[in-house]
């Protein structure tokens, strides 16, 4: 099975969520972090959000009720003594750029993965157009297009999660704007 044929189940943004929540546990351990989950899930959802748009600054507010639930066992800074990549930084986690990275890079490989086993069936493709959540990080951009931009021209919307909303929305209104599923090209579906 091809790279691309499996992207389909596989998302770049959940892995990349995955990674991030993996961190979390990892810093306030498993037992903090899942009382913290199940007591407190629109602030994880927060969180998470948060986490997702950050493009240059790596630093994410820490909810009180996270403080108030990690430091029943100990003072809340003392569980970034032991974690690479992390800091307390006065009510904030501050994570460093390489730590971010290293969230991305999986899904980073299988993308460039992707787009170079499409870009490689010499189909007359001048141009490459990012949209979905992982859409909006700026490592993901700045990634397609050094390994992209000199022979493609890269896009990506304002928005780039509401252009998938956006084009459903359309296609539901007119679905004869595209052709049938059966004439569309196999890797059409990656990106559908």
């Amino acid at each position: 099975m091809k790279v691309h044929e499996t992207f389909e189940i596989w998302r770049g943004e959940k892995y990349v969520d995955n990674e991030f929540k993996q961190f979390l546990e990892k810093i306030f351990s498993v037992g903090i972090w899942k009382e913290y989950e199940k007591n407190f899930p629109n602030e994880v959802q927060k969180i998470m959000y948060d986490f997702t748009c950050l493009d240059e600054d790596v630093q994410i507010r820490c909810p009180g009720n996270l403080v108030i639930v990690a430091q029943k066992q100990k003072q809340i800074e003392t569980f970034f003594d032991s974690v690479e990549g992390a800091s307390w930084d006065d009510g904030s986690i501050r994570i460093s750029r390489e730590k971010l990275r290293s969230f991305y890079d999986f899904s980073l490989q299988i993308i460039t993965e992707t787009l170079r086993e499409i870009l490689n069936q010499n189909l007359n493709i001048g141009f490459s157009v990012l949209v979905g959540g992982l859409a909006e990080s700026q490592i993901l951009r700045q990634h397609i297009t050094d390994q992209f931009g000199r022979q493609y021209k890269v896009l990506c919307p304002l928005r780039p999660q509401e252009a998938i909303l956006k084009g459903a929305v359309e296609l539901g209104r007119n679905p004869e704007m595209v052709e049938p599923q059966r004439k569309r090209p196999a890797w059409f579906r990656c990106w559908s």
